[in-house]
């Protein structure tokens, strides 16, 4: 799996919204006894870079593409440096097929000369988190959300179009759901290790 002249490891954490997957990546050196370089979410970074009066939404092709080039680009930049061991990553290339229709998220890849295999290859493991939205309803999570029933909705069937995808690669590790924030932390932290230890037992 992975780059093999690179030293380092590649862990997604990929999963529905409200998971908490950023949440910890702010604090995973407290977790985590390793030297860590942490990629944040692309997507999020875009919206926040948008000018004002312009919100892109996630189930826009366009802006998955863009969302797609911009998480390649983040991902070439990363040092080879072989004192850097793990590389968490907060979603990866392959996430864009949780908010688009499994066609339109194929024919992106192809824009970009990738196919699906390929696009969940370039990493070593996955951890993926379940949204905590179930646990407490989907206000709670994200304010601006009119209808808590549909947004709850969306995050199911973001986590079933991930989990179609993400299935394919053997080293993948789940997070439940947790309402304790300290608690997920610790879960996290857990399967990231465990997708650790895979990874070095094999090489």
């Amino acid at each position: 799996m992975g780059d093999s002249v690179r030293s380092s490891l590649r862990i997604v954490l990929t999963g529905g919204p409200g998971g908490g997957k950023s949440s910890f990546l702010q604090v995973a050196h407290r977790y985590l006894d390793f030297k860590l370089v942490v990629v944040p979410e692309t997507a999020r970074g875009l919206k926040e870079a948008a000018p004002d009066g312009w919100c892109p939404h996630s189930d826009d092709v366009g802006f998955q593409f863009e969302v797609l080039q911009a998480q390649l680009a983040a991902e070439a930049a990363l040092s080879s440096d072989s004192g850097m061991n793990l590389v968490l990553l907060d979603r990866g290339v392959f996430d864009g097929a949780a908010f688009i229709h499994v066609d339109e998220y194929r024919s992106i890849l192809a824009r970009v000369d990738l196919s699906e295999e390929e696009a969940l290859l370039r990493y070593d493991g996955i951890v993926f988190v379940r949204s905590a939205v179930p646990l407490r309803g989907a206000a709670a999570i994200q304010r601006i959300a009119t209808d808590e029933r549909s947004f709850s909705e969306h995050v199911r069937d973001a986590e079933s179009k991930l989990l179609n995808i993400v299935r394919l690669l053997g080293n993948l590790e789940f997070v439940e759901a947790r309402d304790d924030f300290a608690d997920k932390c610790r879960a996290i932290a857990a399967a990231v290790e465990a997708v650790v230890y895979k990874c070095r037992r094999h090489r």
